[in-house]
């Protein structure tokens, strides 16, 4: 299924591109279709999965069923978020928009959860709504095939458009697709986003260089692909890229900037207005986030703190891979692992790339080599420069060290000139110093006393890669250099391959995610209900694997006010989930938490319902409260903080709420009253029958954009318990509905929708004046 997606979708592009950007050849274009088939052929050529789906079993209860189903260990540990996050988020997405929910909500983590606002579910992305027609797992699959696919077609499309040949154009597309970033990021929004980075300039060049409908039309889509691909931080890099390229064209062709700044302004004012439907719901819920607090507050200043040794070692770790993941073993250094954003290309593409920036000698070549100085000096976060991006609006507030990518666009498109010029008049002496410093190099940090030498779980013949692959280019430029670029193109996909393709395994699909026996209890239960998991078991969003609802999660933005409560219930820990260590605290209770997941017996308020053969338990909760109830007494109007203070305090959330709402500061008696809670589309329909008028109390975080009906009326909602959504009903026999529905999706998808009606309308009529003018001459 995997293939057929793939071929279906790589022949879309190739058309497209063909027809619309530039011709291919036969041999080009059959090329770059195959290019994806090094890294993940043999999965795609027998359905199975790049998912590092083996992940999940490293705790329990999965653990238990290893030998069942025949898992070992053998993902590098590298991929955590794919399956915390985008594995589960991609089955959130396919359940959504299976259920006409338009991929607006996840009831699966942190006891309810915004997904297409989060941006990096990237629900409307046309290659998220092709893998959703696929089995998650073997989704991934398709995922890491045409991400690799349009990395390099792009990155091709590019080389050509800055005169380079076709197989010069190829070592690009190879060294692209291949390079650290794009392969370690493959399988997540941030690889997805910076993949189009290359049409974006290539758009960016035709648009200064000749303005027209159909250079500006090529700009709007680019940046929409950029926007659709969901990573809004990525998108930001990569229009600052566009910028700089088009002040560095602007300036070359010394052309009238007004023509070609109003078809750039066009097409990035069509590009949000086409992206509308998913952009509209980020900006509503982005002040409402623990990311955005923290990124306004301490965070910009977090780069000027940066030393000169932290510099140097993440610029040593792009150029010399070998370092990738080691430990540092320098006193006092307190950098303790070089991280996973590296921009290593490899030493083949590096060589080809300073031989081109030395050889060619024009101003194309110029601008590159200074953007790959910028892009390596910012990512290693050098200090002066990253005081200057902290004082460029909305970079201040970005990870401005993924400029990672654009170091290796940036080698990758130098070494395609390399390669063309090589072609032409051969010298093999700039590739031989480059052999001997990368050689020199790579002896250095196999033997310095600087880094741990510890085995990895990839990339075990790194520096045989980096070394013999450049003798052996040397040896094909000598011997053969008309040949070169074709055989030059064969050691870099060999070198990547060596380097870097231990990075995913594939896996039978029947090891994703099996039906696990503890969890058999559960199908009983007819109300809605949460789950939790004591420690470190079943790790949270594995939960939405089994349709199960986890009051935790690994979410991209989180709730403030949600993540205010983490201390009524939970551990939170940097960068990862919230532990739950005590299960008797009373606000897991108040959170719907039926169920938990421990290796230890049941405690007081909990009974155990069933246990595997490894000893892990599922306990139910005794003293568990519905998703929506009618509690004793209410505080009504108090400030937020008070109100926080006394859920500090507070033992028994069944006998009292706290409800935020614009009226004079009282406690009362409330109710009694009885509900029913019913999941519905959208959200849950509510029946109440109240003896006397009162507030009814959920547990469903209030993000912006949910509505509440009575009896098919608008009512107010306000917010109970500092984060959740309360309603208040009069005396008698009511139907509540909880929508949610935001304000801000409704107008996104109606300008998305009428802009993209108004270019199809206005092409149509295009063609019909074309076609008129043709015809009456």
């Amino acid at each position: 299924m995997a293939l057929l997606a793939y071929v279906l979708t790589a022949a879309l592009l190739l058309w497209l591109a063909h027809r619309f950007v530039r011709a291919l050849s036969g041999v080009a274009a059959v090329l770059l279709f195959l290019i994806p088939f090094v890294f993940c052929g043999h999965a795609l050529l027998t359905d199975r999965t790049v998912a590092p789906v083996d992940l999940p079993y490293e705790t329990p209860p999965l653990e238990a069923l290893k030998s069942r189903y025949g898992v070992t260990n053998v993902s590098t540990g590298m991929h955590t978020d794919v399956y915390t996050e985008f594995v589960p988020w991609r089955q959130s997405v396919r359940e959504s928009l299976r259920r006409g929910e338009w991929g607006l909500w996840n009831p699966h983590a942190m006891s309810g959860d915004v997904l297409l606002a989060s941006q990096q579910t990237a629900v409307y992305s046309p290659l998220t709504l092709i893998a959703c027609l696929l089995p998650v797992a073997i989704s991934f699959t398709f995922t890491a095939a045409i991400t690799f696919f349009i990395a390099a077609l792009t990155a091709f499309l590019l080389a050509r458009e800055l005169g380079c040949g076709e197989a010069s154009s190829l070592v690009a597309a190879a060294g692209w697709a291949f390079c650290t970033p794009i392969a370690l990021f493959l399988l997540v929004t941030m690889g997805q986003t910076w993949i189009w980075c290359p049409l974006l300039l290539l758009a960016v060049h035709r648009v200064i260089e000749r303005p027209s409908l159909p250079s500006a039309a090529l700009l709007t889509f680019a940046f929409t692909a950029i926007l659709y691909s969901g990573h809004p931080e990525s998108a930001v890099l990569c229009v600052f890229v566009g910028m700089l390229y088009a002040a560095f064209e602007l300036a070359r062709l010394r052309t009238n900037v007004v023509r070609p700044a109003l078809f750039a302004i066009g097409a990035a004012v069509v590009a949000l207005l086409l992206s509308a439907i998913h952009l509209l719901p980020f900006l509503e819920v982005l002040p409402h986030t623990v990311e955005h607090g923290h990124r306004a507050a301490d965070f910009v200043d977090a780069g000027n703190l940066t030393t000169w040794n932290w510099s140097l070692a993440r610029m040593a770790t792009t150029l010399l891979p070998y370092l990738h993941e080691r430990h540092w073993l320098v006193p006092g250094f307190k950098l303790q692992m070089l991280e996973l954003e590296i921009g290593a290309v490899g030493s083949l593409i590096l060589a080809l790339a300073v031989y081109g920036f030395i050889r060619v000698r024009t101003s194309t070549s110029y601008f590159f080599g200074a953007l790959a100085l910028f892009s390596l000096l910012v990512h290693a976060e050098w200090t002066p420069l990253i005081v200057l991006m902290r004082h460029i609006p909305v970079l201040e507030m970005t990870l401005t060290d993924r400029l990672s990518f654009s170091f290796a666009l940036s080698v990758c498109i130098l070494a395609a000139l390399g390669v063309e010029h090589l072609r032409r008049r051969g010298s093999l002496l700039t590739l031989g110093v480059m052999l001997l410093l990368i050689g020199v190099g790579n002896w250095w940090v196999t033997h310095t006393s600087l880094v741990s030498h510890t085995p990895l779980k990839f990339g075990q013949y790194k520096v045989l890669a980096e070394v013999l692959g450049l003798v052996l280019a040397m040896i094909v430029v000598a011997a053969k250099p008309r040949l070169a670029p074709a055989l030059l193109l064969g050691l870099v996909l060999v070198q990547r391959a060596i380097s870097d393709g231990g990075l995913y395994h594939s896996f039978d699909i029947r090891q994703a995610y099996p039906p696990v026996p503890l969890f058999e209890p559960m199908r009983n239960a007819r109300e809605p209900f949460r789950i939790v998991a004591q420690g470190h078991t079943f790790i949270p969003q594995t939960a939405t694997m089994y349709g199960l609802e986890d009051v935790r999660g690994v979410p991209s933005l989180q709730l403030r006010s949600y993540a205010e409560t983490f201390a009524l219930w939970c551990t939170p820990q940097p960068v990862w989930y919230q532990r739950v260590d005590d299960l008797t605290r009373p606000f897991l209770s108040y959170l719907n938490v039926r169920y938990a997941i421990s290796e230890q017996p049941a405690p007081p308020g909990w009974r155990e319902v069933a246990r595997d053969a490894e000893g892990t338990y599922l306990h139910e909760n005794t003293r568990v409260l519905p998703r929506a109830f009618v509690p004793p007494s209410v505080s009504v109007g108090y400030p937020r903080l008070w109100n926080l203070t006394d859920l500090l305090k507070e033992t028994d959330f069944a006998a009292r709420a706290w409800i935020e709402a614009p009226l004079a500061q009282h406690v009362r008696a409330n109710g009694p009253g009885r509900v029913i809670t019913k999941p519905v589309r959208l959200g849950y329909e509510l029946d109440a029958n109240m003896q006397s008028d009162g507030w009814i109390v959920t547990s469903i975080p209030a993000w912006p954009g949910w509505r509440a009906t009575l009896d098919g009326g608008r009512t107010d909602v306000r917010i109970a318990n500092h984060a959740f959504l309360g309603i208040h009903v009069p005396q008698g026999h009511h139907r509540i509905r909880l929508t949610y529905w935001p304000r801000s999706f409704v107008w996104g998808s109606t300008i998305t929708i009428a802009t993209l009606m108004a270019i199809v309308l206005a092409a149509i009529v295009r063609r019909y004046a074309m076609l008129s003018r043709r015809r009456y001459g």
